[in-house]
């Protein structure tokens, strides 16, 4: 046999020269071959390994794709069933014309639940999770073949699909911040502003600070008997009754407890005049814009637990003839009625104190929210300690006796004892474990946590007045109106 000397390449790029052949040596051939071929296969292997690894990590792919598209059909759907119930939602309210606290009522899903509603928002973040996952392990597979078609869903379409705003104040800079944080230092500027949340003892608050203070305050009363025609900001005499021997009570001529009532008092310069000892609003966002770095309001509420104030909502609605959420259909129905009706309120506390949010579901984020602006911007009680409350704020806002304490204290005293504007009847509150308490608590899921931290926060803050004695109203107290009368 005529030598021949060449070369093949292996899996590696190595050249492994031929070796010689002689005669029929046959063993020698294999046995000088038997090592190249080893390691040829051992290289075929390892190849066959990196090309099984790579469609496992490919079919990974195609898997989440899969479940990306599922969840986004599952929005889609979602999406078709909430604009179904918002078409009904606002068929009814056509036909039934029902307002609450001046604002449209917000009848909850007809056939999609709350639930429902919130698990797309969530379905949303996990499509978006999901989509970068994929995005990330395709680039990972190296060389793979698959160009994965991402679906273009974003946070603001599910947002949509659900009735969210986005835009909506969802972190600290965003928050209405004309408004002092509670342990700022005061200045002479500052104005008290109470925002008076319907049957929570409000009413009762607002007549302990007008009639038993005596304060001149801007609220709805200030534009009665034609001062809404005032073109100049003005403290103005309001009612009384001369053959009872009750003389008028001041009020400033602007009402803050309308957004249109904000725009006008605004254009009025009311809170640079420096006339209105205190101001009464029930829209806090919008009132934010009343203020500006100069002149800073101070917040404080009584807060009431969402299942009693909603129990005394529907009570007093029935009859309310004289408030435009008047609801004379209340008293065909019960309360267990009520609570399963689309008129009943939802997270109403929530959803205000994160800018007017009156559409759309609660959720987690919105609680979280509510519960930090409370904590920074109110000075908060509680119905169930009215009184301990009122103590609290006349220490907080320096608050004492200087037109006649004979005639304020017992003043004070009375509408603490029977407040102002209660209901003609009583109803209690469904017990727990009912029906109607049911349908309450989940209609005020975020509201009653809300409402438990806000007791917590009640004791917290006694540290903001812990230098002034109870019955502070009455240190150094003067009566201008005893004689020589100053006032």
């Amino acid at each position: 046999n005529e030598e021949t000397a060449s070369h093949v390449q292996n899996a590696k790029g190595y050249s492994t020269p031929i070796p010689e052949v002689h005669g029929n040596n046959d063993k020698s051939v294999s046995a000088s071959l038997q090592p190249g071929m080893e390691s040829i296969m051992q290289d075929q292997q390892q190849s066959i390994e990196q090309m099984m690894q790579r469609i496992q990590e490919q079919q990974e792919v195609l898997n989440a794709q899969l479940a990306v598209r599922n969840k986004q059909i599952s929005i889609n759907e979602l999406q078709e069933k909430l604009n179904q119930d918002l078409e009904q939602q606002q068929q009814w309210m056509q036909e039934e014309s029902l307002t609450a606290n001046d604002s449209p009522i917000e009848p909850p899903p007809a056939t999609t639940t709350l639930d429902e509603a919130a698990n797309a928002v969530a379905l949303e973040q996990d499509l978006k999770q999901q989509q970068q996952w994929v995005q990330e392990n395709a680039l990972n597979a190296g060389n793979s073949p698959i160009e994965p078609q991402l679906i273009a869903a974003t946070p603001n379409d599910g947002a949509q699909a659900t009735g969210v705003n986005n835009e909506h104040p969802g972190n600290v800079g965003e928050y209405p911040n004309a408004y002092k944080d509670t342990w700022e230092p005061f200045e002479e500027n500052d104005t008290p502003v109470f925002w008076h949340i319907a049957k929570s003892g409000g009413s009762t608050i607002k007549d302990i600070m007008g009639s038993c203070h005596q304060m001149c305050l801007a609220t709805k009363a200030g534009i009665q008997e034609g001062h809404l025609e005032d073109t100049e900001v003005a403290r103005v005499r309001i009612g009384g009754d001369p053959d009872a021997g009750q003389e008028p009570s001041c009020f400033v001529n602007a009402d803050t407890t309308k957004t249109w009532g904000i725009e006008r008092s605004i254009k009025l310069g009311l809170i640079p005049s420096g006339l209105a000892d205190g101001i009464i609003v029930r829209h806090l966002f919008e009132a934010n814009a009343l203020f500006d770095a100069s002149h800073r309001g101070r917040l404080f509420a009584l807060f009431r637990h969402p299942i009693d104030r909603a129990v005394s909502l529907f009570n007093y609605l029935q009859y309310a003839d004289w408030e435009l959420t008047y609801t004379p259909e209340l008293a065909k129905m019960n309360i267990e009625e009520y609570a399963k009706s689309p008129i009943v309120e939802n997270n109403s506390m929530v959803r205000f104190l994160v800018g007017g949010k009156m559409e759309g579901p609660v959720t987690e984020d919105d609680l979280e929210i509510a519960k930090d602006i409370v904590r920074r911007k109110f000075l908060v009680g509680t119905l169930e300690k009215k009184e301990q409350s009122m103590e609290r704020f006349e220490k907080y806002f320096g608050w004492k006796y200087i037109v006649n304490p004979g005639f304020q204290e017992p003043c004070r005293e009375k509408l603490l004892l029977g407040g102002s504007n209660p209901n003609k009847k009583k109803l209690k509150p469904p017990e727990p474990g009912t029906e109607a308490h049911h349908h309450l608590a989940h209609q005020n899921k975020y509201d009653i946590p809300l409402y438990e931290y806000i007791e917590t926060l009640f004791e917290e803050q006694e540290g903001l007045v812990k230098d002034k004695a109870d019955g502070f109203r009455l240190e150094g107290a003067q009566c201008c109106e005893c004689p020589p009368r100053s006032c």
